[in-house]
């Protein structure tokens, strides 16, 4: 899901460059080049996309009340926002428009709206009442406090110590160790981390 972001947005990044620069004294001509079937399909699954995370931290925040995933779910539907912007932008109908929360109309989405809210392994909290989020497209783990501050992030891609390939899920066990697994290395990562103050 990555890359398709990736891709498209470097289209869009280049559409925007080919437009020719106005003449001098004249307001710029909005020019929008269309786009191929292809980049369609994917903005519609992105929009989506988006619209899945930001559903799983709205269930979350009402299922547990903590501020970490009424934070997130609010910049989810920002990147919902954006999509929504190009979709408008270029003519095409919001795939999303008329879905209630937790309703997708792709099948792969609507299995994982479904998995992210059963099994959660992507969320822990400790019994200080700190957040870890697993990020597994930014290969990183998120830490937050219980009225929703970051605390730390760390992780990239990689399979060095502090590095990922695929995180999948994160505990905290009883003396606040970080566990984390990495499918991607198949390894089980343990971290101690220092306290926060």
């Amino acid at each position: 899901m990555f890359l398709k972001k990736s891709a498209l947005a470097l289209a869009l990044a280049l559409t925007a460059l080919s437009v020719p620069a106005p003449a001098a004294g004249r307001a710029p001509a909005v020019a929008v080049a269309p786009l191929s079937s292809i980049e369609t399909q994917d903005l519609s699954f992105m929009r989506e996309e988006e619209k899945l995370a930001r559903d799983v931290y709205l269930a979350l925040h009402e299922q547990w009340g903590l501020v970490p995933f009424a934070s997130i779910s609010a910049g989810e539907q920002k990147h919902m926002d954006a999509v929504l912007a190009l979709l408008r932008k270029y003519g095409l109908p919001d795939p999303a428009a008329t879905l209630f929360i937790g309703e997708f109309a792709d099948a792969e989405l609507q299995a994982w709206y479904g998995e992210s809210l059963d099994n959660k392994p992507y969320i822990a909290v400790d019994d200080k009442g700190s957040v870890f989020v697993v990020d597994p497209e930014g290969y990183r783990i998120l830490q937050f406090t219980d009225e929703g501050e970051a605390v730390r992030v760390w992780g990239d891609y990689g399979a060095g110590l502090d590095t990922f390939s695929l995180p999948a899920s994160v505990a905290v066990d009883q003396d606040g160790n970080v566990w984390v697994v990495d499918t991607g290395n198949n390894r089980l990562m343990h971290f101690v981390l220092p306290q926060v103050e």
